[in-house]
């Protein structure tokens, strides 16, 4: 006689298979991050390589201001290209990463800079964190591909234009709050970032953070999950919250300092 199949041994059944084929995607992940860094890292060593014999050459013809100033910038970006790379060798070798107190105003003026010519001028951008001195606890260089990430979401979500925009507040979450989620008990910091755009589908809300899941015709469905997966390395987390109107909200949870 067949031992009868009950509903609840189906659905642990079913959950165990999910969670080995999200640890399979993961493991993939991680060989695909390594790979693709170690090659990345050797083009940006190439051009920090050209880019300093330039500034080297516009030193000895004492070029204007306007092009030596393009160049060093030019150089500065790569340069924090190259430290965004070696954070995703850490992360997909989850090798701790050096925490410290980072202002959040400076370190979006940095993610401005590096998003340079990205953003159409057809978006306009509303950044209410600037001369907010609030830090939080984090790496640096790891929350700058954090908020990178979601801007550049934003920009593909307004293709005809729209507002981009930024604000942050202090949060307490309590104990009854914190009970079942991924966030403890304590004080936060609390940074929005929301467009105008078109939204998200209601059908696509419950898997934006899953691996390898994208709506986008080119896309690789990789952003928002390693972004989720820093801020929880961070003792943080991330949330799309419903926004009134149009477009979407996403709050970032970190530690304060």
């Amino acid at each position: 006689m067949e031992k009868p199949i009950h509903i609840e041994d189906f659905v642990a059944q079913a959950r165990r298979e999910g969670r080995l084929i999200r640890l399979q995607r993961l493991e993939m992940l991680g060989s695909l991050t390594s790979g693709f860094a170690h090659d990345l890292n050797n083009l940006l060593f190439a051009l920090q390589s050209y880019l300093t014999g330039i500034r080297l050459a516009a030193n000895e013809r004492a070029c204007d201001e306007a092009l030596a100033g393009d160049i060093d910038s030019a150089l500065a970006v790569a340069r924090r290209a190259a430290d965004l790379v070696r954070s995703m060798v850490r992360f997909s070798r989850q090798s701790g990463a050096h925490t410290d107190s980072v202002h959040v105003a400076a370190l979006i003026e940095e993610v401005f800079a590096l998003l340079r010519g990205s953003l159409p001028t057809s978006i306009q951008i509303k950044n209410s964190i600037t001369g907010l001195d609030i830090a939080v606890v984090g790496e640096a260089t790891q929350l700058i591909q954090v908020f990178m990430n979601l801007c550049l979401n934003a920009r593909d979500a307004m293709p005809d234009g729209g507002e981009l925009i930024l604000s942050l507040e202090r949060v307490h979450i309590d104990e009854e709050s914190a009970s079942g989620g991924q966030l403890e008990a304590g004080d936060y910091v609390r940074i929005e970032v929301r467009d105008t755009g078109m939204g998200i589908e209601e059908q696509h809300r419950e898997k934006i953070f899953e691996p390898f899941f994208t709506t986008k015709e080119n896309g690789n469905g990789v952003g928002l999950f390693i972004v989720q997966e820093i801020l929880r390395a961070h003792r943080g987390d991330i949330r799309m919250e419903k926004s009134s109107g149009s477009g979407t909200r996403f709050s970032v949870y970190l530690p304060q300092a």
